[in-house]
């Protein structure tokens, strides 16, 4: 069996086991929006500090990385306008198919980064995640005003629930911390590495 293959298989049947789980009422219907939450605020961001944190990565990485994802956005983003014009779809259609085609589950990604490469492919997950976020963001944004806008966007809006995104907070703390080698002093390690 592929190696891509043996590291999805395993995150795609705890997403469907939790899917049952949350139909068959399981553990409880207050249970499955606090878990998201917890996991959301609490449990990515410890892991994206921790995990980054100890990455011991080459500077390049962090340029390499932010160069490839731009071009690969830039490049869907091209393929995806080409579409657009070939079939003229309207304005909304064409916005929601861009954010459709664009967007990625940065669980799903981060889940197999880690599965297939280990911490150093977790590491260069979360830094494409952190770029990634908050790009995604302003594109489709941009997107929507330019083939579907009929209302001012609020851009400050926009920025504020960028920069507070838990999982870009703890992936530019994660970066940082591996960038000037802080190191995690044991208690905090502690703390950390079983959240």
């Amino acid at each position: 069996m592929p190696m891509v293959v043996q590291a999805l298989i395993p995150v795609f049947v705890l997403i469907m086991l939790g899917h049952g789980l949350r139909r068959v009422d399981f553990p409880g219907g207050d249970f499955w929006p606090r878990a998201e939450r917890f996991t959301y605020y609490v449990l990515f961001p410890a892991m994206l500090v921790f995990k980054l944190g100890q990455a011991r990565l080459p500077p390049s990485a962090y340029g390499d990385t932010a160069m490839l994802i731009i071009a690969m956005l830039l490049a869907m983003t091209l393929v995806l306008v080409a579409a657009q014009w070939l079939w003229g779809w309207s304005g909304p259609v064409f916005s929601s198919v861009y954010q459709g085609a664009i967007r990625f589950n940065s669980y799903v990604g981060l889940a197999a980064g880690g599965m297939l490469l280990g911490d150093d492919g977790l590491s260069l997950t979360a830094i494409a995640v952190a770029i990634m976020v908050p790009l995604l963001n302003l594109l489709c944004i941009l997107m929507f005003a330019l083939v579907a806008g009929r209302e001012q966007i609020n851009l400050a809006a926009v920025i504020r629930a960028i920069v507070t995104n838990p999982l870009i907070v703890g992936s530019v703390i994660g970066v940082l911390w591996s960038y000037f080698q802080v190191g995690f002093h044991p208690l905090l390690a502690g703390i950390l590495e079983p959240l």
